[in-house]
Order: C-alpha cells, then structure tokens, then sequence
C-alpha cells in the first residue's frame, strides 16, 4: 500500500496527531434567505448584514478555502462585492491601479433593479492570525456615482408571482498545510 494512508476510524484529514497536508479539517457554512435592501452612497461599500461565518484554527498553519455566493441587484448600473476578513480585512481584491478604482473581488453588472445575478468569489486565505476564531463576512459596493439601493436575495418589484426571492452564501473550509 506505498503511498496510501488508512484514515478509517479517525478524524478526516488527521492521521493520529498529525495533520495531512491539503486535507479539509473542517467546514462552516451559512446561507442566508432572508432579503435586504441597502442604501449605499456613490462608490462607497456597506457590509452585509448577518451574511457572514466564523471558524475557529485547529491548527497553527493551516489556509482558509473561502466561497461566497450571492444574488442581487441595484438601482445602479453596476456593483462590487469583497470577502471580509476580521483579522486582515478585505481579502482577495485586485491590485491598486490610479488612485480612485475601488478594489474588490467580484463585480456585476445590472441592467434592471428587478434582474437579479449571481455573483461568486473565492479565495484562499492565510490569515495572519490563527489564535482565535476568525469571521469572514461580505461587504457591497456602489459602482454608482450617487447613491443607489442594492438588494439582496430579491428585487425592487413588488410581491407579484412572476418575481422571485434567492439565498446568498458563505462557506468557509479549514485546509491542513
């Protein structure tokens, strides 16, 4: 069996008291269905409220495997969102180009208030901090130059049944290093 190992009976990923590299050590996940409207002002972010995961290390080293999902739309003509860190803030956004383009990790673009998308960014943190547990959230922008509603899990329309409400998530995997 050379270049097997046999984890049957113990913890996924460990193998007695170590820690097999690239393993998943645990998963936290949160889907959020309820809705929100966020009044957000020209080119300026708002976190997601109740959108967002903790997950505490188990150990010293290992990398945080972060997925978000979410469905929206906006009164503008475009949007951005970013995985928020509590120990290292925004995560996984683009490099500083000039001095006024926002920086973020995803982005859509909106033809309608009443057209939702989904949008999606993952990223493979290495937290700065592993002592105690870390929150991962989701914050929007507004790619608007005035301020704009951006909704979450549904749309500007009013409750007619050829609408629909959706569910945004957050998941977060532990990886063994």
């Amino acid at each position: 069996m050379s270049g097997i190992i046999d984890i049957v009976g113990s913890k996924s990923g460990v193998v007695g008291s170590s820690v097999i590299p690239g393993h998943v050590l645990q998963v936290e996940s949160f889907c959020l269905t309820a809705t929100q409207s966020i009044s957000i002002g020209g080119g300026a972010v708002s976190a997601v409220t109740n959108l967002i995961k903790a997950i505490t290390p188990s150990t010293s080293n290992s990398k945080m495997w972060i997925m978000a999902n979410i469905s929206w739309t906006s009164s503008s003509n475009w949007g951005y969102f970013t995985i928020n860190s509590s120990v290292d803030g925004d995560i996984g956004i683009g490099d500083a180009v000039g001095s006024s383009r926002q920086r973020n990790g995803a982005g859509a673009s909106f033809l309608s208030a009443e057209i939702n998308v989904t949008t999606s960014c993952q990223f493979l943190d290495t937290p700065s901090n592993h002592s105690s547990a870390i929150t991962y959230g989701i914050k929007i922008g507004n790619g608007g130059a005035s301020t704009h509603t951006h909704y979450l899990n549904t749309n500007s329309s009013s409750d007619i049944t050829s609408r629909s409400t959706f569910a945004s998530t957050i998941t977060i995997m532990e990886i063994a290093q």
